[in-house]
């Protein structure tokens, strides 16, 4: 997956336009992986992104945007002897940005950086068919 369907998914899911959305992206030099700050208006969500051990040129999320990593609560799926845990709570179902961020992180999503910024022509363009 591109970055830039990330970007994409987050403009249909918050309805932003383009001068109210912004994207931060910060390499962390120590570690290598990529801090990401997306936001429009009021909500903001702050991932990270690390790099992949296999493929240099690719990355992955670990865990949840922000405040939603930090829950008490926890799921665990069991199938076939093997176990996953993840967080779990309310507000990581209600929220359609996290939802997706949570589908990426279990599919274990290797995401390709092919920007680093939002580009006019991810936003749905206003066209008159009369």
């Amino acid at each position: 997956m591109n970055f830039s369907d990330i970007l994409k998914e987050f403009i249909e899911i918050t309805d932003c336009e383009y001068d109210d959305c912004s994207v931060e992206v910060a390499e962390n030099k120590s570690y290598g992986w990529l801090d990401i700050t997306l936001s429009s208006g009021e909500k903001e969500y702050k991932l990270t992104l690390h790099k992949d051990y296999e493929d240099k040129t690719k990355y992955s999320i670990h865990s949840l945007p922000g405040d939603y990593s930090k829950g008490n609560s926890t799921m665990k799926l069991t199938v076939d002897g093997a176990e996953l845990e993840m967080p779990f709570t309310r507000d990581v179902l209600q929220d359609n940005f996290v939802s997706f961020v949570a589908r990426l992180i279990i599919a274990n999503t290797k995401i390709t950086m092919d920007c680093k910024e939002f580009h006019e022509n991810m936003f749905p363009q206003d066209e008159c068919h009369c």
